[in-house]
């Protein structure tokens, strides 16, 4: 026999090590990095389509007398990634993964028989309870009434563990099969699918993560929690709800069965964030709309009942939630400090999901667990008012006064900041954020011993996400453009961006319009830095159709959508402004990194073989002028540039 093939009927070998709890968490945050290079997770349908079309190719090779193990262990290596996916997308955490593929090994070990074909039927049997079960959760099949649900966790499990055997059954090691599998997708599947948006790697679930690590609720750490498309501050409330409602009513429909604790609401604007005032009237402003779209969708909206009633809870999609706010306003110290300095969150919590950390009504330990926690934010914050956590009102607890001896707020009865507010907020952006925070904390307290403000991740952290994305820039180095060099290799992205920063540094002195070097050079480093994940398109296809066009903004859009979520927050809200920039040329900077891009590309172009050239490229020069003409120096480097294009064309030149 040799080292790559089997027969079918052969004997299976005996089963190595279960994988342990670090394997699968560095195995995980591979698959999660690489997913997310690529374009993010496919919808949880999506997946389970994949995981059907892996099924049909493992048949595939079933057919033959002898298999191809090095191939079979590629396709179950890609079996192992698509369905740890789909666990990641509904939060099954590490040690659930692990325990469940190890806890069912022995069942599997002892039903599947020796033969490569009862080893795929077991597979295609868990395969299938999968795909049922997602469909339940996300498709049109209701399950009925009897039915019993699985978890996404047991039932990825279950199917993982028989992948583990089939490997050993081609002596393969699953670890290596996979890692191997995804450095190959990064390199292939480049640009390849369409980016796709998850509430389990949303910006505002990435932003609450300093939160969860950072407070003394002791079942934060394992808490599972989907984060809502971010509110954007430019469309008005009926516009972000429309965004957020759905995501809030899939989480609704899944959170119980699935045991998923929250649901995270992120607030970045100066005028909704600025202190406790406007934050309270844009938090009745979201739950109203959240009330009335419930209402729309047959249910019932909270916000018509009285709010100042015991019984009274805010609801949507037949879900009781339990209600609690962060905010930068607050100092340090205070229990609902946000620990970003520019997010505000509302996390809404299902009730149901007490249940589950033994603090729900009927456990005779309740309280006494409560009082645990509450003495233990007692000790290293300013804590809580007993009288406001103990009082009936839910309303009350959603949003905590400044200090612990303030009155409670009533967020229902506040009206809209005034205009003035509004103004200042938006002219003064975060410098006056930052005024209004260090204010708040000395009205908050006379204490000379006030914590100092705190920052919102470890330097470790903040470190690790850095060269994330310097790993992800990489890429650049990899992805080529439509232009080749002198000698007759293709370029890449990186080498357009590194000539394109040089030209910038030289031209700058002698530009009429005036310039910020530091801003331009910033500008032209960070424009192509999509490419990284949606690739590279060439002109001539882009402005083919309006199609194409659309399709490009949008992968670009989304890609850089994803390197802000990888990115610390201050070096995030830069990059993000400065691709802005240059996608709208709105500032001097970015229209002359705008001009610099095309005429780089066409002295590159003048640099390579004729023979390189297509047709279309022939003609670009022409529309140069559109970019240079508001400056008569780029004018005139144009001008240079195209002559030896027309040259180049008219002589022939072929070298």
């Amino acid at each position: 026999m040799s080292a790559t093939t089997a027969h079918i009927e052969g004997e299976i070998p005996s089963s190595s090590t279960s994988i342990s709890k670090e394997q699968m968490a560095l195995l995980r945050q591979k698959i999660r990095e690489t997913v997310l290079a690529l374009g993010g997770y496919w919808s949880p349908l999506s997946a389970v389509a994949r995981v059907l079309e892996e099924l049909g190719e493992l048949a595939e090779l079933l057919s033959p007398d002898r298999i191809d193990n090095d191939r079979m262990a590629a396709e179950l290596a890609d079996l192992f990634i698509i369905t740890t996916c789909i666990a990641d997308q509904y939060c099954v955490t590490v040690n659930e993964h692990t325990r469940g593929l190890n806890d069912s090994r022995p069942a599997v070990e002892a039903i599947s028989g020796t033969s490569w074909p009862r080893m795929f039927y077991l597979l295609s049997e868990r395969a299938g309870r999968l795909g049922r079960l997602v469909n339940a959760l996300e498709g049109d099949k209701c399950p009925k009434p009897d039915e019993e649900r699985p978890t996404i966790a047991a039932a990825t499990a279950s199917l993982q563990a028989t992948l583990v055997e089939m490997f050993h059954l081609t002596g393969r090691e699953l670890v290596a099969s996979v890692s191997t599998a995804l450095d190959m997708n990064i390199k292939r599947d480049k640009a390849r699918f369409k980016a796709h948006w998850d509430p389990t790697t949303a910006l505002s679930l990435e932003r609450f993560r300093p939160l969860i690590a950072n407070t003394l609720c002791p079942f934060a750490q394992q808490a599972k929690v989907w984060g809502a498309p971010d509110y954007d501050e430019h469309m008005d409330v009926a516009h972000n709800i429309s965004r957020i409602a759905p995501v809030l009513t899939r989480f609704c429909r899944i959170a119980r069965s699935q045991a998923l604790d929250g649901f995270v609401i992120r607030l970045t604007s100066p005028a909704h964030i600025r202190d406790i005032h406007s934050f309270s009237h844009i938090f009745r402003v979201i739950l109203a709309e959240l009330g009335r779209t419930n209402k729309i969708n047959g249910f019932h909206n909270a916000l018509e009942d009285e709010i100042l009633n015991d019984k009274w809870r805010f609801t949507f999609s037949n879900v009781s939630f339990f209600v609690t706010t962060f905010a930068p306003f607050y100092r340090g110290d205070h229990p609902r400090f946000s620990w970003c300095s520019k997010s505000a969150f509302i996390f809404m919590q299902p009730e149901f999901s007490f249940d589950a950390h033994g603090i729900h009504i009927d456990n005779p330990k309740r309280e006494s667990i409560k009082s645990g926690i509450r003495e233990e934010f007692s000790r290293s914050t300013i804590g809580y008012s007993p009288e406001l956590v103990e009082q009936p009102m839910e309303a009350l607890k959603y949003v905590k006064p400044l200090d612990i001896d303030a009155p409670s707020v009533r967020w229902w009865e506040v009206e809209g900041p005034t205009a003035t507010s509004i103004v200042e907020a938006e002219a003064l952006g975060s410098e006056t954020s930052c005024k209004m925070k260090t204010s708040n904390r000395q009205r908050a307290t006379d204490s000379e011993t006030q914590l100092p403000r705190l920052s919102c991740e470890t330097t470790s952290a903040v470190a690790e996400r850095i060269l994330s994305v310097a790993a992800l820039a990489q890429q650049l180095k990899c992805t080529l453009r439509h232009s080749w060099l002198s000698n007759g290799r293709q370029e890449s992205v990186a080498e357009h961006t590194w000539r394109m920063s040089l030209i910038a540094l030289l031209v700058a002195p002698h530009l009429k319009v005036k310039v910020d070097i530091t801003t331009l050079l910033k500008i032209v480093i960070v424009h192509d830095l999509v490419e990284a994940i949606a690739g590279d398109v060439p002109v001539f296809e882009v402005i083919a159709t309006p199609e194409s066009q659309t399709l490009k903004r949008e992968r670009e859009t989304e890609a850089m959508q994803q390197i802000v979520t990888m990115l610390p927050e201050i070096n995030a809200a830069e990059i993000q402004s400065l691709w802005h920039d240059f996608e709208s040329s709105t500032s001097n900077e970015a229209r002359v990194a705008q001009a610099i891009d095309k005429l780089e590309a066409q002295i590159q172009h003048n640099e390579a073989s004729l023979s390189t050239w297509l047709d279309v490229e022939k003609s670009l020069m022409n529309s140069l002028d559109t970019y240079t003409c508001f400056d008569p120096f780029l004018d005139a480097i144009r001008a240079r540039i195209v002559a030896e294009t027309v040259a180049k064309l008219n002589i022939g030149l072929d070298e």
